[in-house]
């Protein structure tokens, strides 16, 4: 005997098997497609939108990305001393030295 997973995919088949055979002699009424066309060019009209919009976020991120570069070069081709440790004792030194030099 048959299992019931078997008797239900055989009725499934069957009824997607009659829809197909369905459509392809007598055609997709006029109705059905003239819905279908109109929600594919909907769905396409979305996909242009989003694709406009990720284009344009793109190009975007592209320019910030180009003068992070840009400032992170500058900032490297600039030469700083190294930063140094500040202490009291340095500190009460380089104001002797530079009351001595007056």
């Amino acid at each position: 005997m048959p299992s019931t997973i078997a008797i239900v995919f055989t009725v499934l088949a069957s009824i997607l098997a009659l829809v197909a055979i369905g459509i392809y002699f007598f055609g997709i009424p006029p109705e059905i497609k003239r819905k279908m066309e109109e929600k594919a060019l909907e769905t396409m009209g979305e996909n242009k939108a989003s694709y406009i919009v990720k284009g344009r976020m793109s190009s975007i991120l592209h320019a910030v990305y180009d003068a992070l570069g840009q400032l992170h070069l500058q900032i490297k081709s600039r030469s700083f001393p190294p930063p140094t440790k500040k202490t009291s004792s340095s500190s009460k030194r380089a104001s002797e030295t530079l009351s001595a030099a007056h």
